[in-house]
């Protein structure tokens, strides 16, 4: 959200159904998902297979940058140390990043998300 500025009613259910369209994904993908209550302090965490993944969901992507999309998903890795998700909807779709630490092998997680998310993504190393 944006410094000093109360997000509007259709920004809260566009985010809102954007949330749900990534959480819908992922349950179709067979993951267990849990929302966040008041998004706090991520939108979801996703579980599948003993892994969890933490997603934050970002439904206007118009000050998002690929810089942007990068820092804020090493952010989050930093701040739970897990495999971390940051999703942008765009005009084409959902674009997305994902932190994964090297010490484990996250193919099938990795999998998952692609088929679940699409294959729009950049993957980082901490």
């Amino acid at each position: 959200m944006r410094e000093g500025k109360r997000r509007t009613r259709s920004e809260y259910h566009r985010g809102y159904r954007f949330e749900r369209q990534v959480r819908d994904l992922l349950r179709k993908e067979g993951f267990m998902v849990v929302r966040g209550a008041a998004s706090k302090p991520v939108d979801l965490v996703a579980f599948k297979d003993g892994l969890v993944c933490v997603v934050e969901c970002k439904a206007s992507p118009a000050n998002y940058t690929q810089e942007k999309i990068r820092a804020d998903a090493m952010e989050l890795y930093n701040v739970f140390k897990v495999p971390s998700v940051l999703a942008v909807r765009d005009a084409l779709g959902i674009a997305w990043c994902i932190v994964l630490p090297l010490q484990k092998d996250y193919t099938p997680l990795l999998k998952s998300l692609t088929k679940a998310l699409g294959n729009r993504f950049i993957r980082l190393s901490p």
